[in-house]
């Protein structure tokens, strides 16, 4: 946004951090890819073709998966819709024609990922989660020093916070 009337990085402190939560990167069983290597090779087999979902520019799926696609060292393309349209989009798709994968938060893919309908590629975390023991890590399973928790905090302005006087 422009012209904001406060500066987000001046104008407001810390207060405490609440939680933070691995996401998953997923992919449909009709994309053709069962392992991020594979998934990177569809990649850069078709540099631009392939299709990334997210929740929209600057939003926690999209950075975690810019994040993916530079150190995996591959172009794709955003498509933001609705965490849910996308998911929608990706157990519909193929590896040609709709999103091929996102991240996204673990508690809403891993009913579809019980069910078959997903498949998750890779944590977000250093460490595997104790939801999807099985599934290796980003870092594990392709991209090295990988590591991207997603975390909540309490943030005030700093006019009232006890360091401001």
């Amino acid at each position: 946004m422009k012209n904001l009337p406060y500066d987000p990085l001046k104008d407001f402190i810390p207060v405490a951090a609440l939680t933070s939560q691995p996401y998953v990167l997923v992919a449909g069983k009709r994309a053709g890819v069962a392992t991020l290597g594979e998934l990177i090779a569809a990649a850069k087999a078709k540099p631009g073709e392939l299709k990334f979902g997210s929740t929209g520019p600057g939003t926690g799926t999209h950075l975690g998966i810019v994040k993916f696609n530079l150190g995996a060292g591959i172009k794709a393309v955003d498509v933001p819709p609705q965490p849910t349209d996308a998911i929608a989009d990706i157990i519909a798709g193929t590896i040609e024609g709709h999103t091929t994968y996102l991240i996204a938060p673990i508690s809403i893919t891993l009913p579809l990922i019980r069910d078959g309908k997903l498949l998750p590629l890779g944590v977000t975390t250093a460490r595997r989660s104790t939801l999807l023991p099985q599934v290796p890590t980003i870092a594990e399973a392709a991209v090295a020093g990988f590591d991207f928790p997603i975390w909540y905090g309490i943030w005030v302005p700093i006019r009232h916070s006890a360091r401001s006087g």
